[in-house]
């Protein structure tokens, strides 16, 4: 069966409301736990798919709901197979190019990535996924 095609901002959307929902909270609990300029309104439209949000209110949403921010990334962005994998934690360098020693002469990012535990290895992946997921959508805009 042919599966329905879905935007990453609905995706995200489907995951903040089900994980809202399981946490027993409304909208309006949610937005309190949350704080500053975050209002029911907001996780009104963030839930529809309708307004993007940002990384650090993607941080926060998944803080006051107890869960890691990989839990509102869209799925297709956490097992994509050019880059970072996290459910196992490794990164992948495409075509034998050293991630870090491109262009710009800064440190070899996989050098240092291979120093971090598990959970900070998983840190740097959600953020990653984060950072990826903001630039098409900012690109999209542009």
């Amino acid at each position: 069966m042919k599966q329905e095609w879905v935007s990453d901002l609905e995706a995200t959307g489907k995951k903040l409301k089900t994980l809202r929902k399981r946490a027993g909270l409304t909208q309006e609990q949610l937005a309190e736990r949350v704080g500053g300029t975050c209002t029911n309104t907001v996780i009104s439209r963030y839930e529809r798919g309708s307004t993007e949000m940002g990384i650090q209110t993607m941080y926060d949403l998944a803080e006051a709901l107890g869960v890691p921010p990989s839990e509102l990334t869209p799925d297709r962005l956490l097992h994509n197979n050019d880059g970072i994998h996290n459910d196992n934690n490794t990164y992948k360098a495409s075509e034998n190019k050293s991630l870090g020693q491109q262009q710009t002469g800064t440190a070899d990012i996989y050098s240092l990535y291979s120093q971090l535990d598990g959970p900070n290895k998983k840190m740097i992946d959600e953020m990653i996924s984060l950072m990826l997921f903001k630039q098409k959508h900012t690109e999209r805009l542009a």
